[in-house]
């Protein structure tokens, strides 16, 4: 789910920037030297002419500029293809993309130098951003650490408990509802809501067994939320009929054994 919401977030991260929603976002955020995001594709002449108004307003490019850059883009088949460069095969990071402009004019290298530096810098500010967002939605989609509890309820022999679990990091359907993934976005980004893998065990005390196990995928849960919100009831129904399916079948086991005994 992770990967879905980046996906989706870089999306809406461009096309607010002006840039074509197309472009390919990649990410690396793995706690190591050269983590962060970065984004490839080409653009053709229709793309750059919508985002020159927002490169220019973004990077400062002067009315004389942005009126020139646009004349340009006007008469010439510029367009820019933004590629992987060496760097990319260890990294992932604003660093990793070369921009390569083809069809400006030979005898404008001054507008050619001020349109890449604004270009170079605007990739820069969106591969920062995606990155920020980036360890939010880490934070917001994966355990604070191994075997986080998030409910617990316990009996003299038993216990029920509920585990953040590590996530399938990809996701595996052909529709996406993008409603309900910039909801869901929102939720995360704006309200400090998680949404986790959980599992639920129910626990032998006297064995330390786990004689039941079940697991709620894509589960939100909204800050200081109670349980009850979030922990569905026919989950648990169906948890404590398997642990008590698991302890017939000890029973009758031990019970075999002591009439051989």
């Amino acid at each position: 789910m992770f990967d879905l919401l980046m996906k989706r977030h870089g999306s809406r991260l461009l096309e607010d920037a002006g840039w074509p929603t197309h472009l390919a976002w990649q990410w690396r955020l793995s706690y190591s030297q050269g983590d962060g995001c970065a984004f490839y594709g080409w653009l053709c002449r229709d793309h750059l002419l919508t985002l020159l108004p927002h490169l220019a307003r973004r990077q400062c490019l002067s009315d004389a500029e942005a009126q020139h850059l646009t004349v340009l883009l006007t008469l010439y088949d510029i367009t820019v293809a933004l590629r992987q460069n060496a760097l990319s095969n260890h990294y992932c990071h604003a660093g990793c993309i070369t921009p390569r402009v083809e069809g400006f004019p030979e005898d404008e290298d001054l507008t050619f130098a001020v349109f890449c530096t604004a270009l170079q810098a605007d990739i820069r500010e969106l591969c920062a951003l995606a990155e920020q967002t980036g360890w939010h939605l880490l934070e917001a989609t994966t355990p604070h650490s191994a075997n986080e509890v998030l409910f617990s309820r316990q009996t003299q022999h038993f216990e029920l408990r509920a585990v953040a679990d590590m996530p399938d990091a990809t996701y595996h359907g052909d529709d996406i509802d993008e409603t309900a993934v910039d909801g869901c976005l929102e939720r995360l980004l704006s309200h400090h809501a998680r949404l986790l893998t959980v599992r639920l065990d129910i626990i032998c005390h006297t064995t330390g067994d786990i004689i039941a196990q079940q697991w709620l995928p894509e589960t939100l849960i909204e800050q200081d939320d109670r349980p009850h919100h979030w922990l569905s009831r026919d989950a648990v129904h169906g948890l404590v009929l398997e642990a008590r399916e698991h302890i017939s079948q000890q029973l009758s086991a031990w019970q075999s054994f002591y009439r051989a005994a």
